[in-house]
């Protein structure tokens, strides 16, 4: 018994530093300047005139589409695969995946829970197909140093015994303003 809760404690710290350090990396990617709404909608729409063309990434055992005009980091970080985002800093997801035994619904309560203990809130955690594999899509919120609104979409999805996630993020504005965006690349995903 005394491995499975040393285990279990690992674990917990694994999650907890997989989301400090995934958000310090997108907070650290995105352009926090402040913008009057006139031109944030321009900007908004020369976003969407640029993301209607779309390349495929191919990571071990994925592939996923994204907008051409995107910058592609692999490995920006011990634990994630590749970081894909637009080139202003306003909208990107990484592509993480790790073997576990645990269920997919398992693996999503940790997540939350450990999510919450970092300071975000969970403003939605439903059960989802895609393209055949189950799992869930999360909405994550929270503020940053600076207090300024920040969401993430996370897709937790299994195969096999690999966890795949999927996490989209950036300032609240930028998200909500690219759900459409959001949804048209996660469509793209091909689990191998």
């Amino acid at each position: 018994m005394k491995n499975g809760v040393i285990c279990f404690m690992f674990l917990r710290e694994v999650y907890r530093a997989y989301f400090i350090i995934i958000l310090l990396f997108i907070g650290s990617m995105m352009n926090t300047s402040y913008a009057v709404s006139k031109s944030i909608n321009k900007t908004l729409d020369q976003i969407d005139d640029k993301y209607n063309s779309f390349v495929i990434y191919s990571g071990d055992g994925y592939s996923i589409g994204y907008p051409k005009m995107w910058k592609v980091v692999h490995n920006p970080d011990p634990i994630s695969d590749v970081y894909i985002g637009d080139s202003m800093g306003h909208i990107g997801f990484t592509v993480l995946y790790f073997e576990t035994n645990q269920s997919v619904t398992e693996i999503n309560k940790i997540a939350n829970r450990n999510a919450i203990q970092t300071g975000m809130e969970v403003c939605e955690n439903e059960f989802v197909t895609l393209k055949g594999l189950e799992g869930y899509r999360t909405i994550y919120l929270f503020f940053s140093m600076g207090g300024i609104n920040q969401t993430h979409i996370s897709y937790l999805l299994k195969r096999g015994n690999l966890i795949y996630n999927i996490k989209f993020g950036g300032q609240s504005r930028y998200i909500d303003a690219s759900v459409v965006l959001i949804d048209k690349i996660i469509q793209t995903i091909k689990i191998k």
